[in-house]
């Protein structure tokens, strides 16, 4: 009976994310967003990182983030834009502060578990781009896509919330 009833409320909530998920449009998905706002530090692939993501307040979310050496020294920095558009909501890198001319376009998000996958295939790499809040004060960003020689490659930020800010 106990199985039953957990097996009901899971299919429920299920149905309400996947629900809630179609339910919104390109601006209210950017909106629940919120997640993201924040300045986070840690580690990306090997290296010492900081990132700054702003509210979506206005349509817009933006970001700014920077690769530190081991004496915590910018070597790499990158501008982010998450816009919406009729379609969709999607994400424009600048890396090295240049603009890249193709968009990254959501293509999953679940406002319920925190998680957004942004896509571009024709893009040489990262094709994918996942944005996931964990563990309340977490957030892990993964690259993925086709790396040396079509093997798949992969590189994770894994990184904390600064408190106080």
């Amino acid at each position: 009976m106990r199985k039953r009833i957990f097996g009901c409320l899971w299919i429920l909530t299920l149905a309400i994310s996947v629900n809630a998920q179609q339910s919104l449009t390109p601006g209210g998905q950017l909106a629940a967003m919120t997640w993201l706002e924040g300045e986070w530090t840690g580690i990306f692939g090997e290296s010492p990182f900081w990132a700054s993501y702003s509210s979506p307040q206005g349509g817009a979310i933006l970001s700014i983030s920077k690769d530190l050496t081991p004496g915590r020294e910018p070597c790499y920095i990158e501008f982010e834009r998450f816009s919406y558009d009729d379609t969709s909501v999607y994400l424009v890198p600048y890396p090295g502060g240049v603009p890249h001319s193709l968009k990254f376009r959501l293509v999953d998000f679940d406002p319920m578990s925190k998680k957004a996958t942004f896509r571009n295939v024709d893009n040489d790499w990262p094709t994918d781009l996942i944005y996931k809040r964990v563990d309340g004060d977490s957030l892990i960003i993964t690259l993925t896509g086709p790396g040396e020689e079509g093997r798949p490659r992969t590189i994770t930020a894994r990184l904390g919330l600064v408190k106080g800010k």
